[in-house]
């Protein structure tokens, strides 16, 4: 009987991540709404501002949903602890709807530009808040596959954006764009807050009660209550007190290496520009046809995470897959070399480009992108999640921008070859990082996790303001 409740509390769990993470579908067509659209831009057939886009007009389409990233920074900390997790993430939503709104009465460049920055101060809270809000309410021994609903529902926003963005009007497209925002958003404001949230806010009963709600017995949730009560102050503390504490330093160090590296991989650029991409390596299948295929098996290479997470692991599933990210990679660019020699052997090498970008995009799918910032929510303790997911979104987002801002104009004047040969470098200096440097979270509590960072909870301040 003991082990049908408990089964029942994984379901609810289970149910809580799948309506949380519609929301994610939304960012991932915002992450990949500009590959479509930019083919559409830079046709004179099909643009709807005056002219066909520049490039350089392009690179600032691409990388202007970054720029919230700088700013938002600063905010992100104090708001998502003093509103929570999950209203955060429904404060994110207005911003989308604003910037689908703006995509479809829009006509002139700067508008598409105000469009994707609103998108990038949407996904800034989503895909900041959203990894939290995950990690703090399922259980130790399923928080790996029940986090995974992150990168399945941004793949499944994604595999929407390539499938139907090529063949869709660029009205339509943003159409569809606002109905789903608005559609898939309206789950999450019937679910419950973070246990950890409300004990912090002083709300012990309501905390308590989401408990009873995610935990298999009202035993096992007074037992996490007072895991919280022996780990968390009894006064908020302080971000410069937090920027004392070594272990908080040492965690903030690792994401920061961890997050410069997978940046440097340069797939964040390549997905924005997937479609102009593939029409660059000239081959037999269409850029749209091959894109769909690309976002669907990223789909399917994230389902197998989800179902493999939990009992192999982080950092084995991350090392495996940035390999066969940096062998993607290293042919690819290959590819490229040979294009720009113009030698004979290409002829019979037309399935190497889009072998060599299905294995690199799904490898990365299957592990740094759908492991990553979860990964990262791990490491931190209660006090200093909400710090640590800014400064990664911070870090990340300034990398980002820049890689989609000059990866088009690196691309002409370097040759798309030595990029991309660069970006395999990076990805293999991330897998001996990964190796050596990233602990392992499985099955691990988020004390147990502290302490292997060097932190015991009787060291935590009592009181952090003095």
């Amino acid at each position: 009987m003991e082990v049908k409740v408990f089964h029942s509390a994984y379901f609810r769990q289970y149910a809580c991540v799948i309506l949380a993470t519609l929301n994610m579908i939304g960012a991932g067509m915002d992450l990949t709404w500009s590959s479509p659209v930019l083919v559409k831009l830079q046709d004179a057939n099909s643009t709807v501002v005056s002219r066909p886009i520049t490039e350089e007009e392009g690179s600032w389409i691409v990388s202007a949903m970054l720029v919230p990233y700088f700013f938002l920074y600063f905010l992100f900390t104090p708001m998502v602890d003093r509103i929570g997790r999950k209203y955060s993430i429904i404060l994110s939503i207005i911003p989308r709807t604003l910037a689908y709104v703006v995509f479809i009465f829009g006509s002139k460049v700067w508008m598409v530009i105000m469009g994707r920055i609103l998108q990038g101060g949407a996904d800034f809270f989503t895909l900041g808040a959203m990894p939290m809000y995950l990690t703090e309410i399922a259980s130790k021994e399923i928080r790996g596959s029940v986090a995974m609903g992150l990168q399945l529902a941004t793949v499944s926003g994604m595999v929407l954006m390539y499938s139907v963005g090529p063949f869709m009007s660029y009205e339509h497209l943003n159409v569809l764009g606002l109905v789903t925002t608005v559609v898939l958003s309206v789950p999450l404001y019937f679910l419950p807050d973070s246990p950890i949230f409300l004990y912090k806010k002083g709300r012990k009963d309501e905390a308590l009660k989401a408990l009873k709600f995610f935990q298999a017995s009202d035993q096992k949730a007074m037992e996490e209550l007072n895991q919280y009560e022996k780990c968390t102050p009894k006064r908020k503390t302080k971000i410069k007190t937090l920027l004392k504490n070594k272990v908080i330093l040492k965690t903030l160090g690792l994401v920061a290496v961890y997050c410069t590296l997978l940046v440097l991989t340069g797939h964040s650029a390549v997905m924005y520009y997937l479609q102009p991409i593939l029409v660059a390596t000239n081959t037999n299948i269409s850029s749209e046809i091959a894109s769909v295929i690309i976002s669907v098996m990223q789909l399917a290479s994230s389902i197998v995470t989800a179902l493999v997470v939990d009992k192999f692991g982080r950092r084995p599933i991350l090392i495996v897959t940035v390999i066969g990210t940096f062998i993607g990679k290293i042919s690819l660019g290959t590819y490229f070399k040979l294009l720009e020699t113009e030698n004979p052997v290409l002829k019979s090498l037309n399935w190497m480009p889009i072998t060599s970008l299905v294995l690199a995009i799904c490898s990365y799918s299957a592990g740094c992108g759908s492991i990553s910032m979860w990964y990262m929510s791990e490491l931190f303790d209660d006090q200093g999640r909400a710090l640590g997911m800014s400064f990664v979104m911070g870090i990340s987002g300034l990398g980002v921008f820049l890689s989609s801002l000059f990866l088009a104009p690196l691309m002409r004047i370097l040759g798309a070859s030595t990029v991309f040969w660069a970006c395999s470098v990076f990805t293999l200096i991330l897998c001996i990082f990964v190796y050596f440097c990233m602990p392992e979270t499985k099955n691990r509590s988020f004390e147990d996790i502290q302490i292997e960072m060097g932190k015991k909870c009787e060291d935590m301040p009592k009181d952090s303001l003095k």
